[in-house]
């Protein structure tokens, strides 16, 4: 049976608290007034601009997973694709058994998921294929290990000018696909406009699509050939098929380094446990937790609340020890680790996580929303992993083919401690647990075992590349308001509290060299919506000033402009909220006070 995601929660307080049925709505308008101002440079076949605001109106979506794709804006991004050169594609010979493939990426980084995704890939290729990269937007040196694993296979790396105008890099990707290819896999940001437009027509080699942000919206539904799902669950595939509207999609399990394949039965002994947790400062007959995940991904939502849970088990096992590997030590970290006496420690972000897996008992999947990779890295070691409790709906917590046929997932957070507890207090539990958990993951996601979903896949591929249109369902509503809800109290990109997420894209626009203006549908939405504009967003009156008075001025005076306005309204707002709240708590007391005092009565009785 599988043992998955049940039944999404029933609407909790946070809902309403939030208010996420305007924050998306708001969401969605802006989003809107972006794709309007890009519908209006096509009509001008201004392209470069138009690239500009679909990029934009991409940006504000990936806020939310509601909707997960537009075929409206897709479609724009296939008109601008036919304006670029045409190329007759023939594909690379294969004779001597050869496949050459190209991976398109934004940049290649140290960390990260698209950077891992195509490094473990080339790394795990059991052939003897060509991978070749092309990066879209490098703006810092490629890291060595990175360089050297293309090189070892005899690819090339393709650097693109990032300073180059988005049409032109597209036409750039164009060419290098159709002249290098046999197969092209795309690893790019959610909003990006590039590949869509580069493969926005007919012909051409293949594209796969890597489903890196399975949770959210992204572009690129038209233009692949196959979806890559990296989870390989039903849950997966329902929601890149119909919520999506993906024509096909297959299975890529995320690909975990080769070095893991002899750990299915050979788990860190006692002997290498102990030094490892001497190394920590750890008792040698502690039981070590650990959780790795991005800071954000801890946030609260509500009563739903990891620290919370991790403060009960580690208050009912006086043995435990929790590692914190990634957030760095914030109120409520702090909060944790005085709580349980020390019995806390957050390492903040490391690239190395052998000494901390050598070390650790039980992991702990964090949440509202968890790290799979982070969960498998864990689990191929031997490391028994307790997943995210059934409180966060699909796919805000880890599920897949290495997983769903073996672990129980937690009915609420309740239940996630007492499994915890569980593993704690049993050694041997653990041992077994960790054991058939490694070998599945072993088996779905490294060496041969990859390379046949890889296979697979392949053999679906079409013989060349075609585009299709598409309308999908909208996803559940009680995923989008938790997921709203998570998000809407997140810093945004320019580092301030989202109270008014029309700030980013207003100000990526200037920063673009474009010039926003605020239009009539906007302004109303800004109005109607006014409860999802909090913490003190600019009135919608300086929007329009600014987008008046930034046609007459140079982009970096136009930002500073922007920047200092909008701080100086916020303030100003919040200023005003301070006196309001000052005034109605001194306006309390007084009623208070009067309310408390004797009032005056007459009495009647017999005179003396």
């Amino acid at each position: 049976m599988r043992l998955g995601f049940g039944k999404c929660p029933e609407p909790t307080d946070y809902q309403e608290e939030l208010r996420v049925g305007d924050w998306i709505a708001y969401e969605h308008a802006i989003a809107e007034w972006c794709l309007r101002n890009g519908q209006k440079c096509l009509q001008t076949n201004s392209l470069e601009n138009a690239l500009k605001w679909h990029e934009l109106a991409a940006r504000t979506f990936t806020f939310g997973c509601d909707p997960l794709s537009s075929d409206e804006l897709e479609n724009n991004l296939r008109r601008v694709a036919q304006s670029l050169p045409s190329q007759r594609w023939s594909a690379p010979d294969s004779s001597l058994n050869q496949t050459r493939w190209l991976h398109v990426l934004d940049n290649a980084l140290p960390y990260g998921g698209h950077s891992a995704m195509a490094f473990r890939w080339i790394a795990n290729d059991p052939g003897k294929n060509i991978h070749s990269v092309a990066l879209l937007n490098q703006r810092t040196s490629i890291p060595t290990a990175f360089l050297n694993a293309v090189h070892s296979v005899d690819g090339i790396i393709y650097l693109a000018d990032p300073d180059a105008s988005l049409l032109s890099r597209a036409a750039w990707l164009r060419k290098i696909a159709f002249e290098t290819a046999n197969y092209v896999v795309l690893h790019v940001h959610n909003s990006n406009v590039i590949a869509p437009v580069a493969f926005g027509f007919d012909g051409g080699p293949p594209v796969l699509l890597v489903n890196h942000s399975a949770h959210i919206f992204w572009l690129g539904v038209s233009i692949a050939d196959i979806v890559l799902n990296c989870r390989g669950s039903s849950l997966e595939r329902e929601w890149t098929l119909n919520y999506r509207g993906a024509r096909r999609c297959g299975v890529l399990p995320i690909p975990l380094p080769s070095a893991n394949l002899d750990r299915a039965n050979k788990a860190f002994s006692a002997q290498e446990k102990v030094a490892a947790k001497g190394r920590l400062a750890l008792p040698a007959d502690s039981v070590v937790l650990l959780t790795v995940g991005a800071q954000f991904k801890y946030r609260p939502l509500g009563r739903i609340s990891f620290f919370e849970a991790a403060k009960s088990i580690l208050a009912s096992c006086s043995q435990a020890h929790l590692l914190v590997v990634g957030p760095s030590e914030d109120r409520d970290w702090k909060s944790l680790r005085e709580a349980s006496a020390g019995r806390v420690q957050i390492m903040g972000r490391q690239f190395n996580l052998r000494q901390y897996h050598a070390a650790t008992d039980v992991y702990l999947e964090g949440f509202p929303f968890g790290s799979t990779t982070s969960l498998l890295e864990a689990g191929s070691v031997g490391i028994p992993p307790v997943l995210a409790p059934n409180v966060c709906p699909p796919p805000f917590g880890s599920d897949g083919l290495a997983l769903d046929e073996l672990l129980p997932r937690p009915r609420s957070v309740e239940d996630y401690v007492e499994m915890a507890r569980v593993l704690v207090d049993d050694s041997s539990r653990r041992e077994v647990i960790g054991s058939l958990v490694a070998q599945s993951i072993i088996e779905h996601h490294t060496g041969h075992g990859w390379a046949k979903h890889l296979k697979k896949l392949v053999d679906e591929l079409p013989l060349s590349h075609t585009v299709s249109t598409f309308q999908p369902k909208p996803p559940p509503r009680c995923a989008t308001n938790f997921w709203a809800g998570f998000t809407s109290n997140w810093p945004d990109a320019l580092g301030r509290s989202r109270g008014d997420i029309l700030e980013y894209p207003f100000h990526l626009a200037l920063e673009a060299g474009l010039r926003p203006k605020i239009d009539e549908a906007l302004s109303r939405a800004c109005k109607i919506f006014s409860r999802a504009r909090r913490d003190g967003g600019a009135p919608v009156c300086l929007y329009i000033l600014l987008g008046i008075v930034s046609r007459m001025l140079p982009v970096g005076i136009a930002l500073v402009l922007f920047k200092w306005s909008v701080t100086l309204s916020r303030a100003n707002g919040k200023l005003r909220r301070v006196f309001r709240s000052c005034f109605g708590y001194l306006r309390t007391k007084r009623e208070a006070h009067f309310s408390e005092r004797p009032h005056s009565t007459s009495q009647v009785g017999p005179a003396d």
